[in-house]
């Protein structure tokens, strides 16, 4: 029921949305990951509104000492300058692959592969960063690397 939502469809067809009326994430990926234009075209009806959002809520949390901001495409959207430190966890581009077909097994190989492709490769990202986690292990060993960053975050 949101205006974004409504913009998604209105570009994208009412063939993203679910029976229920959300919005299939599949779907959209399929669409715009084999489409720039299209994908550009998401892009600026999504980022401003998730712009906005997240200033209304850091506006919340001004006088906390540490508030952690999730950007998937950061560097992408040239948001990097925003926020310090730039906290970078990542992964090997076959480790990523895997685990979005986990979560989506309907996703093709040749389709998470593409998702990946529009992303920077991680080197120029790497040096944009201020820390570095490589998520390509195990849980155990991404949450002491966490764990570290964390406690020099609060210290």
């Amino acid at each position: 029921g949101s205006a974004g939502l409504a913009a998604a469809v209105e570009l994208l067809g009412p063939e993203v949305l679910t029976p229920d009326g959300a919005l299939d994430r599949p779907r959209v990926a399929s669409a715009i990951f084999g489409d720039p234009a299209l994908k550009a075209g998401l892009e600026n009806i999504i980022h401003p509104i998730t712009w906005e959002l997240m200033n209304a809520e850091l506006d919340g949390h001004r006088d906390h000492p540490v508030v952690l901001v999730s950007v998937p495409l950061l560097f992408e959207a040239g948001l990097e300058t925003f926020f310090s430190p730039v906290i970078m966890v990542f992964a090997p581009a076959a480790t990523q692959r895997e685990r979005l077909m986990a979560r989506n097994p309907r996703l093709t190989v040749a389709a998470a592969q593409a998702m990946i492709d529009n992303q920077w490769p991680a080197p120029p990202k790497v040096m944009g960063s201020t820390v570095v986690i490589n998520n390509g292990g195990t849980l155990d060993e991404t949450a002491r690397q966490v764990g570290v960053v964390w406690q020099a975050l609060v210290e």
